[in-house]
Parts: C-alpha cells; structure tokens; sequence
C-alpha cells in the first residue's frame, strides 16, 4: 500500500508490527515462538520449541530475514527513507550511482544520519518517513491516542545547519542537486507517551499503556518482585527511561512510579502505597522463565484484579 500510494500511514502500521507484534513472537534466542500476541498473562505463557502446524515459525523467519526490503524504496526521481535501521544500500538516478549510508541506533535513539556519496552531481528528492507517533499520532485510524501531547519537534539538518522541507503524505521532502558527502541529520523526539484505546474496546477500559519511540512496554513480574496485577497508574505519573538489560539484549526500559493496591476484591479496607515498578520493553517478555505480565495498566481501582 505504501509503494501504491506513497503514504507513510501505512509504515507507521508496519513498523509497530515489526517492533512489537512480530519480534514478540519470537525468542531473544531465536529458537521459541509464540503463536499469539498476548497482552496480559497469568504467568502460565512461554514461547514453545515447535508446532505441529508450524506456519509462524518459518513466516517470523522470513520476515526478520526480510526486513532490509522494507527500508528504503524508489521512484523515478525520489530516495524513500522508510524504516531507520543502521544499513547501506545504492540507488541509480539519471544514470548516476548514489551510495547512501544510514546510521543511528533506533529505535532507542531519535537521532539519524543519512549520508549520500553520489559519483556526480544528482538531482533527486529524498522523502523521508516522519513517523505518526513523533507528531502526536499514536496510530493511524484513531484506533489508540495519546493522553499526553507532545510539544518537542521533529528536527532536520543539512550537513549540520537546519533546512526548509516540504511535507507529503507524511514525508519531509528535501528537493535538490545532491552532491558528494552531503549528510541529513534527523532528530526525532523520543518522549515516554501515554497510550489509551477507543471506549469501544472493552478490556482496555479504564487502562493506559507506555510508549517511547515507536517501543510499546509492558511490566513482567520478573522486573517486579511478581507483583503485575495489584497496580494502580496515578493521573500524574512520569516515567523516566533507564538503559536495562534483558538476558543480553540492551534496552532502554521504563522506571515508573506507581501505586500498589491491597485490600479485599469487594473494596472494604483497600489502601494504597508508592511502589517503583520497571517496565520493559514488550517484544523482551517471557524471555526469563514463567512469569505474569501487563501490557494494559489501570488508572481506576474498579479494574484491578487483586493478588493474593
């Protein structure tokens, strides 16, 4: 769809299945898989060796083996900077080779450097992809919002100095001759969001999840001394982001100061008290043994289901 009508609404769909959905099906190790995507476990979930109809293993497969078509693309007269993953690749205009390198270490960091080494002076434009949620967009369709409005600002440089770009259909476009060691530099701002659903999805009523960059999180007992059920987000919470570890994958994860609920199911002597909980980053869970997970955390006490 992206290729048929040259809007970035339908990476943004993309890139949120490919950070979240898709990697989440398979192990930090490679060798497990989930069928589904669960958004909230009782600690009873694991990723299985095998299947015995065993489609999603070999679609995950091809799919992280195929990531790199997805990254960049073409037109008669553009550069299309989809996906920002560290890579290379070389295009052709007007008969003129055009090496282009990108470098950054997204989606951790908002920061891209895209640099062209054209054998001649080119003239092209370069599109590139200004992701929904940098401007306030949690997903196109409305389906999820953020409660909290951004006001940073994409920023983008030519060979270190600011420079004017026309948007279209969400793509900064820079339109110019291109010369040998010219470099965009583009600086997405990574606020930590609140997410919050439609009314007319049920299970998340009265719940709010995390995202940074285009990372949704999720808080695994494993992080939290078990306790996954019995919390409460107070309205004014502000979640710092801290680098973390997961087995060996390095993330950046989420400190955030909640409220822990105990009492009985009914409400009679329900009390609340301050806890520090780690979120982490959703694709990273079941990684680390059996353990209760949240994607969706309530904000109102009615929706908590107390632990024993």
């Amino acid at each position: 769809m992206n290729c048929l009508f040259g809007e970035a609404k339908y990476v943004d769909v993309l890139e949120k299945s490919l950070y979240n959905g898709a990697l989440d099906g398979l192990s930090l190790s490679g060798d497990r898989f989930f069928y589904g995507n669960p958004l909230s476990s009782d600690g009873r979930a694991e990723r299985s060796q095998w299947f015995g109809t065993a489609c999603c293993p070999s679609n995950i497969a091809r799919l992280v083996a195929s990531v790199g078509n997805y990254i960049y693309a073409r037109s008669e007269n553009s550069l299309w900077i989809n996906l920002f993953v560290d890579s290379q690749t070389q295009v052709t205009f007007k008969g003129t080779s055009v090496p282009v390198r990108m470098m950054t270490e997204y989606p951790w960091d908002g920061k891209v450097k895209i640099a062209v080494d054209p054998a001649k002076k080119v003239a092209y434009a370069l599109r590139i992809r200004i992701p929904g949620w940098a401007e306030n967009t949690a997903v196109p369709g409305g389906l999820y919002r953020f409660t909290n409005t951004s006001q940073s600002i994409v920023r983008i440089k030519l060979n270190g100095k600011p420079v004017k770009f026309n948007r279209d259909r969400g793509y900064a476009v820079i339109d110019r001759t291109w010369e040998k060691g010219d470099a965009v530099e583009l600086e997405l701002p990574m606020d930590i969001r609140t997410l919050r659903a439609r009314p007319e999805v049920k299970a998340d009523q009265d719940r709010v999840a995390f995202q940074r960059g285009p990372i949704v999180y999720c808080v695994e007992g494993v992080d939290n001394q078990g306790v996954v059920w019995n919390l409460l987000v107070p309205e004014q919470v502000k979640p710092v982001n801290i680098p973390y570890r997961i087995q060996d994958e390095p993330v950046q994860a989420l400190q955030l100061d909640l409220m822990e609920v105990s009492g009985d199911e009914q409400g009679a002597g329900v009390k609340l008290q301050p806890r520090p909980v780690v979120a982490i980053p959703y694709y990273t869970w079941a990684n680390r043994g059996r353990s209760p997970m949240q994607v969706w955390l309530p904000d109102k006490i009615r929706k908590i289901r107390l632990e024993e």
